[in-house]
């Protein structure tokens, strides 16, 4: 297979061959392929990057995805650039470039060079027509896209509508809905209520936009007069998505800046003691600490029950799967449950040696939990103890509802002037929390969210922009999505599959739900077992993959951090940047853009 090969020529008669494109070899290698090709510099920098990636994979594997998405970027970008960084050596070593030679190697295409013994004209547009893409000039046919996507966009009768609704829920809602005077109700309206309606209503917005837009101009035969055009169909899908996002950040920036100005403004008619409250715990930008999972734990003891069950025991092929959901459930029960008088609990929080949380002299216990009585209103009481040995803290017996969050305000100051958190851990760097359960009945604090340590991290300003920005983030999938599918089905069928992906990803407590019972149709309530194992054993996996994508742009929830005054770090943002847009935009926009290079713009008309 023949590729092209810049041609570049010394003064002393010297002759470089340089494949033009893409370099498979520095995509794979990276910085040794750099290191070899003697780019130093690129080689330095991206094996800084290969090492940050390794070290933050080794010391904070949450962020797992986060790391491979930044790796395969950087190989990607190495891929893309690879070339170029040789031939712009090349240049700066008196090098001068000759043209395009099309060949099966190097070597070959510095002999086809030599037999023409010079450049031709030829070669010349082929290097031109290759590369003016992405010079300045190239850019003006995809700003000419985005530019005309603006104007169809504001056409659209759903603009206006959309306009006129967002005015009314972040306006008239907060008007309409009067809260309960505290500063919870009053951010549960301002906040969760107000920023779940955008997201709703620009969500839905987006995705019949992208539809109609790119579906409409096939079908009206427009797209039939920007095809012959000399731009690549390529620019014309990404014009319309950069003009969708562009306008939905427009809207999203408006729209956000009036739910801040109308927070701002009425915060000032809550009680004293109440904004005092807003000021520390809503309006406010707090890291979260939080006990390591358990997951491994409840493994490793059905594990061994398992295995100490059956180990005189010939199985016979048995499948234990409904009886490891059951032991699994039972050791996750025993973990969450603190029995009545007397009993208790302990968390073991791990702190980073160079977090801010250690120089905090003030934190908040953030935890809920559900109670065993049937009374809801019934109020249990229990005691919590914070810290360890000598320097611990414990709080009066407190009276709290369950099945609603609460916040205790932990002041270290109470230990000696000058003390903070640091002063609470043990040698083994954990911050020790026990709940001593006084009451006459059992509580439950689940394991995943049962309790949390906040401590204050930054402001609210940015902490809110950082949250408008994850949602921008999500209309920018929606975007790919509706115009994925409007580059091979018309419309009413693209809004139908758009809107039906949308369904599922909005049912996925319920696909969680099923395969956390290791069923889909249920189980026979004589026998214990799942009713159709065939079925479970195609669907679950199915399930399983489709959560975990789900949970790829689903984990971030801006809109419960600002309502709760949780921070949302840097680093999350730029997290939920790889997986929302580079990993899960950009493979939906792949399909997308290929879809509808392939597609025959011709025949769109003759099928109506």
């Amino acid at each position: 297979m023949k590729r092209p090969y810049q041609i570049h020529t010394h003064p002393d008669g010297n002759v470089q061959a340089i494949k033009a494109g893409f370099s498979w070899p520095a995509f794979f290698f990276g910085w040794i392929w750099c290191l070899v090709k003697r780019l130093y510099l690129q080689a330095v920098v991206l094996f800084f990057i290969w090492v940050a990636v390794g070290v933050g994979d080794y010391f904070r594997p949450e962020g797992s995805v986060m790391y491979a998405c930044v790796g395969i970027l950087a190989a990607i970008f190495v891929g893309l650039k690879g070339n170029t960084w040789l031939a712009r050596r090349a240049e700066f070593g008196g090098y001068e470039f000759r043209g395009l030679v099309p060949s099966d190697s190097p070597k070959a295409a510095i002999g086809v060079f030599k037999r023409a013994g010079s450049e031709t004209e030829t070669s010349r547009s082929i290097v031109t027509g290759r590369f003016r893409d992405l010079g300045p000039h190239g850019l003006r046919p995809l700003l000419a896209i985005v530019k005309l996507t603006w104007k169809a966009a504001l056409r659209y009768r759903l603009f206006i509508t959309v306009a006129t609704l967002l005015v009314g829920s972040v306006v008239l809602l907060p008007l309409l809905i009067k809260d309960d005077g505290t500063a919870r109700g009053f951010s549960q309206i301002l906040l969760t209520y107000t920023l779940s309606i955008i997201t709703l209503l620009l969500g839905f917005a987006t995705l019949w936009l992208s539809c109609g837009l790119l579906a409409g101009d096939i079908e009206d035969c427009q797209m039939q007069m920007v095809a012959v055009k000399p731009i690549p169909r390529w620019q014309v899908w990404l014009g319309k998505w950069i003009g969708i996002v562009s306008l939905n950040a427009a809207l999203l920036a408006v729209s956000g800046s009036a739910v801040y100005g109308l927070l701002m403004y009425r915060a000032d008619r809550l009680p004293e003691k109440e904004r005092e409250k807003l000021a520390s715990e809503i309006l406010v930008a707090r890291g979260s600490l939080k006990e390591e999972s358990h997951v491994g734990d409840i493994n490793e003891a059905v594990d061994k029950y398992l295995a100490d069950k059956v180990k005189d025991v010939n199985t016979n092929g048995m499948d234990f799967t409904y009886e490891r959901a059951v032991l699994e459930q039972k050791a996750r029960a025993q973990m969450e449950q603190v029995p009545p008088q007397g009993g208790y609990r302990t968390w073991k929080i791990p702190v980073n040696p160079v977090s801010s949380a250690l120089d905090q002299d003030v934190f908040q216990l953030r935890f809920h939990f559900y109670g065993a009585d049937t009374n809801s209103l019934k109020e249990h009481v229990g005691v919590w103890v914070v810290g360890y040995g000598q320097n611990a803290i414990r709080s009066r017996a407190l009276p709290m509802a369950a099945n609603s969050f609460h916040e205790v305000p932990v002041h270290v100051s109470y230990l000696g002037e000058g003390k903070k958190l640091r002063d609470l851990l043990d040698n083994k760097g954990e911050l020790i929390v026990q709940y001593h359960n006084v009451d006459n009945s059992v509580v439950v604090f689940p394991l995943e969210d049962g309790l949390e340590v906040l401590y204050h991290e930054g402001g609210f300003v940015m902490n809110y922009v950082r949250g408008l920005l994850i949602i921008l983030f999500w209309l920018s999938l929606l975007a790919a999505l509706g115009l994925a599918a409007a580059s091979y089905m018309t419309f009413p069928v693209a809004c139908f599959c758009s809107i039906g992906i949308l369904i599922i990803v909005f049912s996925s407590g319920t696909l969680a739900s099923t395969v956390s019972e290791g069923t889909v149709m249920g189980l026979n309530h004589d026998t214990g077992k799942p009713y159709m194992k065939s079925f479970d054993s195609v669907l679950l996996p199915m399930f399983r993959g489709m959560l975990y994508v789900i949970k790829l742009a689903q984990d971030f929830s801006p809109v419960d951090n600002l309502s709760s005054g949780r921070s949302i770090a840097w680093s999350r943002l730029g997290q939920a940047f790889l997986q929302i847009v580079a990993l899960l935009g950009g493979i939906v926009g792949g399909v997308g853009i290929y879809l509808f290079h392939r597609r025959e713009l011709a025949t769109a008309q003759s099928n109506q």
